[in-house]
């Protein structure tokens, strides 16, 4: 008998403590253990410079999808010297959405955040295999560039008359007599002749541009893992059809007219470059009427020292003709009947 409810007893005790063990675990399940959050302790308006003595350290039980949204006690310096965007109230969590700095990975909805720099803003510009390579990632840093080609019916229109000396009535307002207030004066321009800008013309427009994220092509696919198993649909990423870039907001419309009125193409910079604050403005661009120039210049200089015996390529010809008018024009007047000398040139196409 005494075995008996020393058996009953020990098993008693299996139980009780079985139960409490198991409403133990499965409190912990449901209940997980507390996590450590950013707390604000003071009220922080929208455009405050977020600094730590505004927030402190507290332990919240949450859902993990919950917490996933607040700045974690081990992520909080990367959150101080951002920007507040949205107001946080004393003693409420600090959300990652309410902060704007960059690398928050909030911005994978609302892309203003990882905009740090209120100087800039994101634009969306178009690109394929021909304009674009296709391993950029988001992070790369590009020059975009403008082109337009000769076909262009818009070209004529890209000529200027500048005006000659248009501020030669002076600076500044004059008082008109018998009237109360001082005028603006009338500047009269004067037309100036100026050659056509010959297309076709390039333009760098944008210089070290951060890519923020990179837009491709998808197409849904249907895939079998194993003979037999049910067959299901992916979606499978392409080629890169558009690319979000932050650039500075100056340059929205120089953009903007690039992406419609002629071929925007996209130079992916070195990974080893680690200074992108110091990028200089746009170029002043290249133009038909450049490489003739260029090319004159380039070919005025060589020819400088004296004209070569033997001359390679195309510009062989040009260096004929500019030795023979040099020769026709030092040449002296000849009796009738004398034959004129001939320059001695070996050319090389």
């Amino acid at each position: 008998m005494t075995r008996r409810n020393s058996a009953v007893i020990v098993l008693a005790i299996i139980l009780m403590v079985g139960g409490f063990l198991g409403v133990l675990f499965i409190g912990q399940f449901i209940n997980p253990a507390p996590v450590q959050v950013a707390v604000a302790v003071l009220d922080i308006p929208a455009g405050t410079t977020l600094t730590s003595d505004m927030v402190a350290i507290d332990s919240v039980h949450m859902d993990p999808k919950v917490i996933a949204g607040l700045v974690l006690e081990g992520e909080l310096a990367g959150y101080v010297g951002g920007v507040v965007v949205e107001p946080i109230h004393a003693y409420q969590p600090v959300q990652k959405a309410a902060i704007s700095v960059s690398g928050n990975p909030a911005s994978a909805n609302r892309l203003a955040l990882a905009l740090s720099d209120p100087s800039l803003i994101a634009m969306v510009v178009p690109v394929n295999v021909g304009t674009a390579p296709d391993a950029i990632v988001e992070g790369d840093y590009v020059d975009l560039n403008f082109g337009v080609g000769s076909t262009t019916a818009f070209g004529g229109m890209l000529s200027t008359a500048p005006t000659e000396a248009p501020f030669a009535a002076g600076f500044g307002p004059v008082s008109e007599p018998g009237a109360d207030i001082a005028v603006e004066p009338i500047v009269s321009p004067t037309p100036t002749a100026e050659p056509l800008l010959i297309l076709p013309v390039a333009k760098t427009v944008v210089r070290s541009a951060q890519v923020m994220a990179v837009i491709r092509e998808e197409r849904a696919t249907t895939v079998q893992s194993d003979p037999g198993a049910e067959a299901r649909t992916v979606t499978v990423k392409g080629k890169v059809i558009a690319l979000v870039v932050a650039i500075p907001r100056e340059a929205q419309e120089l953009l903007q007219f690039a992406i419609d009125n002629g071929t925007v193409r996209v130079a992916l910079l070195s990974a080893q470059l680690a200074d992108h604050s110091t990028a200089e403005g746009p170029s002043l661009g290249m133009t038909w009427n450049d490489l003739v120039a260029l090319v004159r210049m380039e070919r005025a200089a060589a020819l400088a020292a004296g004209l070569p015996t033997d001359v390679y390529g195309p510009g062989a010809y040009a260096v004929e003709a500019t030795l023979n008018a040099a020769t026709q024009a030092a040449r002296p007047t000849n009796p009738p009947g004398t034959p004129s000398p001939t320059p001695s040139l070996t050319l090389t196409p």
